[in-house]
């Protein structure tokens, strides 16, 4: 029997659900490989609140809205869309420039339920860094690719605890896969600790 899901909130960028003490939250820009934007950030951000604050939620389920209409890939996060991005942050449509993707990461790791993220594609960049602060990674067989993009453009900085979420002796092999740009597959992610498990379907 499949699971009833109803609409606890209306976005333009995220679908926000509850099923049976589960909420799941999904990043709804496929066209973009769900990129985030200053207006996905901040209703991500409202909508885990509510979850934190909810006395029915106990899981939250983080994923991606797919596929594309435009290849059909399916994608989790891929980072921030730079099309709106500027030397002072992510321009929003009031035209205030943020950056607070970094309030969602605090909220996911503070928060006081167990959070899943869900990956059925693409974890690209600050995508890849979302799914890293969850509690339980369950990746797609198919379809879950990883990557961190810092690298490209010279940026190197926090992101290397990354290794200290994986296990000491696989450390070293987590900072090559960051400094060389490596493409991780799902089965691959289980090597090294960040995938935590894996799913044959999405």
């Amino acid at each position: 029997m499949s699971a009833k899901w109803t609409t606890i909130r209306e976005y333009s960028d995220i679908t926000f659900r509850y099923c049976d003490g589960v909420a799941r939250i999904a990043f709804n820009r496929p066209e973009v490989r769900n990129a985030f934007r200053p207006e996905t950030v901040s209703q991500l951000l409202e909508a885990l609140v509510y979850c934190h604050e909810s006395q029915e939620i106990g899981v939250v389920l983080i994923s991606g809205e797919g596929p594309s209409p435009k290849d059909n890939v399916w994608a989790f996060c891929s980072g921030g869309d730079q099309r709106v991005r500027s030397k002072t942050g992510y321009k929003g449509g009031d035209g205030i420039n943020r950056f607070n993707i970094l309030d969602v990461q605090r909220e996911i790791r503070f928060m006081n339920k167990v959070v899943i993220a869900v990956v059925p594609g693409w974890a690209v960049g600050g995508g890849h860094s979302l799914h890293v602060v969850c509690d339980l990674t369950l990746a797609s067989k198919e379809h879950a690719i990883f990557k961190q993009t810092d690298v490209n453009v010279c940026k190197c900085g926090w992101r290397f605890w990354l290794s200290l979420s994986c296990a000491t002796n696989r450390a070293e092999a987590c900072k090559r896969n960051f400094l060389f740009r490596t493409i991780v597959f799902s089965t691959g992610s289980l090597r090294y600790g960040y995938g935590k498990c894996c799913s044959a379907t999405r």
